[in-house]
């Protein structure tokens, strides 16, 4: 398959993804919160997706990163480390520079105010007819895994 036919899916499983995420919550994201959120479930108010590294798709390399950390009172994630990769190492800077700008509703229960969680990132290469260079596509979440319990 030629490296023109290539383009990076952009796939994101949880619904819920609002605009620019701001480092604190603003009226809006709180009366989301308020009202969304009343089950206490990690719910996310902004994701950016991670950019696959250069040279990269131009080798035909695809993998995954599954990701811990913590969501702090407002919204942050904190503590955000690779827990498993593959191809190891190749793709870990991106899914960790990319999930450290997440921001989700603040945790609910004030016990426990920094909410752990997990996730994971695949990195795929879909061909067809047009797209961006593969170099500069991105990849996103496909699968929000449980809650560090």
């Amino acid at each position: 398959m030629p490296i023109q036919s290539l383009a990076i899916i952009c796939v994101v499983s949880s619904a819920f993804l609002l605009g620019c995420g701001p480092k604190s919550l603003n009226a809006a994201d709180r009366a989301f919160c308020s009202e969304h959120n009343s089950e206490g479930e990690d719910l996310p108010l902004h994701r950016v997706a991670p950019r696959y590294p250069h040279g990269v798709a131009e080798k035909g390399i695809e993998g995954w990163v599954e990701i811990a950390a913590e969501i702090n009172p407002g919204g942050t994630l904190s503590k955000v480390r690779v827990i498993e990769s593959a191809p190891q190492g190749v793709f870990d800077r991106a899914a960790i520079k990319a999930v450290s700008k997440w921001r989700y509703c603040p945790p609910t229960d004030k016990n426990a105010p920094n909410r752990p969680i997990k996730t994971k990132l695949n990195f795929d290469l879909v061909p067809v007819s047009t797209g961006p260079p593969p170099n500069k596509g991105t990849a996103a979440v496909t699968k929000q895994l449980s809650p560090i319990v």
